[in-house]
């Protein structure tokens, strides 16, 4: 085994390079000069900020909200985090995109040298980077609201000390500590990082098996405090979730259902076509007898099994995209960067093939990187004209209704409503909800977005508005409404127009657009 020196000289280089890209992509793109994403996320930043600063606020109330069972969602790390950097940043767009791209270079680095740690060249190691980060799921790094992209970061320093941690003996107390806490960290900052610790604790017995040719057992019982702590933790957390009662996203799938499971697993195997070949090819290789009994070959295939399957079982409902592929990536990325390094030996040629081939996937999935991020910084400018326009019609006393579907809307619902009473100051903000079932207005224009999203409630988003509902104004308040609100307007304009006859009158209102993707409609009264 080589015990060449890592990180040495030329590995700045690689840094150098993780750097440059990240950094491009966020100046290029136009990402630092966006703003904030009022209705994915970002209106929470808006109750963060109004909060007293402490302590307590900062780091004790994450945890005793859970506790006290006021908190729908087991990711206290992160609430901490995002707490900490509410205080710190305040409400610059600025200093929230830097921090993300900051995040990025520290988690591709993070994998960059685990790579390294598996005596992989520099250049694989950069192919496993980038393949594990650029691409859909690179999104959370536009965003502001999304755990994944700290729990990312945890995720990726836990294996990085867990890889070091069995190379270098001398360090080996301090590492192994280092990798309990930022695998603890990981699975306190996201549900779905939470599901990663079986895995951590299994590949911390593999890479000892593999790399210092321990056998199974002599490996599980040097790490046998290791293993036990992360399981302890991981069924104590389980355990409590089912407890306390937190049921968590409805997106998510609490439990297994076959058919969901089986189809994302295929969609995820189409996608990563390449991964699947490469490992058909390992299995062919190592098809003798002898080595299917030998922990380092087939703990490879259970370290990803306990990666990928999870996720993929967890997200099976809604499917796994964009930050939702975080952490499965990692597992994928291994799957494919793995199988390669051993045929560099055994084909070289194809090896060389394969290189080209990740290298193009890479950069396309770069593009999409760069064209999301270029898209968000469109989308927030335009939320921002909205905001400013909202801001100017709307004032702090003119009527506002909001006019939306509690499941095709039911984020940005409660966006706009933050939005209204902490931005603009305006308390006469009131929720009209058209759709098929349980809504104010009766259409069926929304129907598939309502069986897609059929674990959210009405009731939810109308609790957001209190008393402040269309069905309990009469006639004569309608008619002092003096803004209108419209999500998805060229689905609900029409059906809007014809059920408010009674009370709007077209003539005396102006209108301006706001294009995809929300494609917002804004009414005001010429005579205000």
């Amino acid at each position: 085994m080589s015990q060449e020196k890592i990180p040495n000289r030329t590995d700045i280089i690689s840094f150098s390079v993780i750097v440059l890209i990240w950094a491009l992509l966020f100046l290029i793109s136009g990402l630092f000069k966006g703003g904030f994403n009022y209705f994915i996320d970002d209106h929470e930043l808006l109750l963060l900020h109004d909060q007293v600063i402490s302590f307590r606020n900062i780091f004790i109330s994450p945890f005793s909200d859970l506790m006290n069972h006021t908190e729908g969602r087991f990711r206290p790390i992160f609430w901490v985090m995002w707490r900490l950097f509410s205080w710190i940043y305040g409400l610059n767009p600025f200093n929230w995109y830097l921090s993300c791209c900051l995040f990025a270079i520290i988690t591709t680095s993070a994998l960059y040298f685990f790579a390294r740690n598996h005596v992989w060249s520099k250049k694989e190691a950069l192919l496993f980077a980038f393949l594990a980060l650029l691409g859909n799921q690179a999104s959370t790094y536009a965003r502001f609201g999304t755990p994944e992209t700290t729990a990312m970061c945890f995720t990726a320093l836990a294996f990085l000390c867990a890889s070091v941690s069995s190379r270098h003996k001398i360090w080996q107390l301090s590492f192994d500590v280092l990798f309990v806490v930022f695998a603890t960290l990981a699975a306190l900052n996201k549900e779905a990082c939470l599901l990663m610790l079986p895995a951590f604790a299994a590949y911390k017995v593999w890479i000892e098996v593999k790399r210092n040719k321990l056998s199974f057992k002599q490996s599980v019982t040097n790490n046998l405090p290791i293993i036990s702590f992360l399981l302890i933790v991981f069924v104590a957390c389980i355990g409590f979730i089912k407890i306390a009662g937190i049921s968590g996203p409805g997106y998510a799938q609490t439990t297994f259902v076959w058919p969901h499971f089986r189809n994302q697993l295929k969609i995820l195997m189409e996608n990563n076509f390449f991964a699947v070949l490469l490992n058909i090819w390992f299995i062919w290789e190592n098809r003798k007898k002898d080595q299917w009994k030998k922990f380092e070959f087939i703990g490879y295939f259970l370290v990803l099994a306990l990666i990928v399957l999870p996720q993929t079982a967890l997200y099976s409902k809604i499917g796994l995209y964009q930050h939702y592929l975080f952490p499965a990536v990692i597992g994928v990325a291994f799957a494919t960067i793995y199988p390669l390094v051993l045929l560099k030996d055994n084909l070289p040629n194809y090896y060389k093939i394969g290189l080209i081939v990740i290298l193009l996937v890479i950069c396309q999935r770069g593009l999409t990187t760069f064209d999301h991020f270029k898209d968000v910084a469109k989308t927030t400018g335009e939320i921002r004209e909205f905001t400013e326009d909202l801001s100017r019609l709307a004032g702090s006393n003119h009527e506002v209704l909001i006019c939306g579907n509690p499941q095709a809307h039911f984020e940005m619902l409660d966006a706009i409503n933050t939005l209204l009473e902490k931005v603009i100051k305006n308390n006469q903000t009131y929720l009209a909800t058209y759709g098929s079932t349980n809504d104010m207005i009766s259409t069926d224009v929304f129907k598939k977005d309502e069986t897609d999203w059929a674990f959210l409630s009405s009731k939810d988003a109308e609790s957001w508005y209190g008393k402040n509902l269309f069905r309990n104004m009469n006639q004569k308040s309608r008619k002092d409404i003096q803004v209108v609100v419209l999500f998805s307007a060229n689905s609900l304009d029409k059906v809007f127009l014809k059920t408010s006859k009674g009370w709007f009158n077209p003539k005396l209102f102006a209108y301006k657009d706001y294009p995809e993707p929300y494609n917002l409609r804004l009414y005001y009264k010429i005579t205000m």
